[in-house]
């Protein structure tokens, strides 16, 4: 497979953070266009990146099937993630931090403590690959999009889910 920039998120800090298909994620001045971090440690390619709201912290998902959490700081891994039966698609925190979100090619999402690293909940429900995942900004709600032309609004403390939305005639790669 040939080396692709899969992700890029600017953030309010002045610099960027890419995801890449060389199993990389970087962080760059925004003002030099200058790679400042390299974050390496996946075994397979990533798909997501994005910074914490303080921009201390990392997390990235990968096709290898897990997410890292790492220090900005000196980019050590600080926990990784692991659960998942298939390559992940996208990883994101949730509005304070102290939970994340990831969806994977089994068909699911799934919902961590940050600080422990455990799963809380698991999101079943679509019968395909779930592209992506994300808190609403209350953190009460996860919206999961997926593959088999679903979205779907479930509830992050109980993992049920709230509605489906339906009418998309192909697959659905993202929502907020």
């Amino acid at each position: 497979l040939e080396d692709k920039v899969v992700s890029v998120v600017r953030v309010p800090h002045p610099r960027i953070v890419t995801a890449s298909w060389d199993q990389t994620a970087r962080i760059w001045a925004l003002t030099s266009g200058e790679c400042t971090t390299i974050f390496c440690g996946h075994q397979r390619q990533l798909s997501s990146a994005v910074l914490s709201s303080d921009g201390e912290e990392l997390l990235t998902a990968s096709l290898d099937g897990t997410a890292k959490l790492w220090a900005v700081e000196g980019a050590s891994c600080l926990r990784t993630f692991v659960g998942h039966n298939g390559g992940l698609t996208s990883a994101a925190f949730g509005p304070d931090s102290c939970e994340i979100v990831t969806s994977s090619e089994d068909h699911t999402a799934k919902i961590w403590c940050t600080p422990s690293g455990t799963c809380k909940l698991t999101l079943d429900g679509h019968a395909s690959v779930v592209a992506s995942a994300s808190f609403s900004p209350d953190g009460q709600q996860v919206i999961t999009t997926s593959h088999d032309c679903l979205t779907r609004l479930w509830c992050a403390k109980e993992g049920r889910c709230l509605r489906e939305l339906a009418g998309h005639r192909e697959k659905v790669l993202s929502g907020v």
